[in-house]
């Protein structure tokens, strides 16, 4: 929601959800608290008619609401993950919110005795074979320009669209999101004489009394003392 006067509406979509794709057939129950968006004459017509039941928390008494309050404290701390790892503009935190729920719903929890929400939903378990890091570099395939341009473009990665089960990408330039199928996430190959980078590997630790027992990149066994 861009504005709190979008709850009602909000509220509806996911309660025609609901109902719709059989997971509850009514809501008795709506908990929250006292705010201004929640309290309006249209949403309480609304609860009234549905026979939903209204319970408000006293003011300044979050853990009355612990489990929305909670959730809301683990995604903004997701959300800040994101940003800081990335080094993307925090404008975008609404597609930073979107993959953090993605990924609560692809997590396992206790509440389900392990199992994800996905699962406990859908009754199989999620893919999360394509699952990358939030705000990488990726590359698009744009079939628009010419033969001799370049025909990828490169933005960052924002997560999966659950409508078109596709990626959302960033660009970069004009800082707007899109949806698009055809995306890479390799490295760019690398020219000759461009600079490369060999990781040094991990040797094993030399025995002074025994330096025979080791080589670079290669652990001999003991030989056999015989008496």
């Amino acid at each position: 929601m861009r504005t709190k006067d979008e709850a009602l509406a909000a509220y509806m979509s996911f309660e025609a959800w609901s109902l719709t794709q059989g997971h509850c057939s009514v809501i008795k129950v709506l908990r929250f608290d006292r705010g201004g968006e929640y309290l309006s004459d249209a949403f309480n017509t609304h609860l009234a008619a549905a026979g939903t039941a209204r319970k408000l928390t006293v003011h300044d008494t979050p853990r009355l609401n612990g489990v929305a309050e909670r959730l809301n404290r683990t995604l903004l701390e997701r959300i800040r993950a994101f940003a800081h790892g990335s080094g993307l503009p925090k404008s975008i935190w609404g597609e930073a919110l979107r993959h953090a729920v993605w990924l609560k719903n692809h997590t396992g929890t206790r509440a389900l005795d392990g199992k994800t929400p996905f699962r406990a939903l859908d009754g199989r378990p999620p893919d999360l074979s394509g699952l990358r890091v939030w705000g990488c570099r990726v590359w698009v395939h744009d079939p628009d320009r010419s033969k001799l341009d370049v025909r990828a473009r490169e933005a960052r990665w924002l997560g999966f669209d659950v409508d078109a089960k596709i990626h959302r990408v960033l660009w970069s330039g004009p800082g707007t999101v899109s949806v698009e199928r055809n995306v890479y996430f390799g490295t760019s190959a690398q020219f000759e004489g461009e600079e490369t980078v060999i990781p040094l590997r991990t040797e094993q630790p030399v025995d002074p009394e025994h330096p025979q027992l080791h080589h670079p990149g290669r652990l001999r066994r003991p030989r056999p003392l015989l008496h």
